[in-house]
């Protein structure tokens, strides 16, 4: 009987402690966050890999990476609402940004299935979500 008691405590400890997973200070990818920010996962819901990279009363940056994840760039939501799309190789990954009418910024690996994105309120935002995400993938 304790046998069976303590297998069960086991599988529950061990599926609480997936469930809460406690923020990281390096994202997804080798992600390097800038100071402030923490890398928080979720359990995702068919991705390989999902979360948010956010600091507090500031950005939010969420991501959905995996096979599963899919060509975020090729949405109707994000295809049919930009504002402007551009598209670059760096640090030999094609990486593609669109910036849509509600202000929201989408940062993806379509090489990878790794998208991320985030409603930007300020300059400042922009630029931390950019220097943040352009190190995806770096050693």
């Amino acid at each position: 009987m304790l046998r069976h008691v303590t297998v069960w405590l086991i599988v529950i400890m061990g599926a609480w402690s997936l469930a809460a997973q406690p923020a990281q200070t390096s994202g997804p990818g080798n992600i390097r966050l800038l100071p402030g920010y923490v890398n928080t996962k979720v359990r995702p819901l068919d991705s390989a890999e999902a979360g948010r990279i956010s600091k507090p009363d500031g950005l939010v940056i969420s991501y959905d990476i995996g096979l599963a994840a899919g060509h975020y760039e090729t949405h109707p939501e994000w295809a049919d609402h930009a504002l402007w799309r551009t598209e670059q190789v760096f640090n030999g990954k094609r990486v593609v940004c669109i910036y849509s009418k509600s202000k929201e910024l989408l940062v993806t690996f379509p090489d990878d299935l790794a998208n991320f994105y985030a409603k930007i309120h300020t300059q400042r935002e922009f630029a931390d979500m950019m220097l943040m995400i352009l190190t995806y993938g770096s050693k």
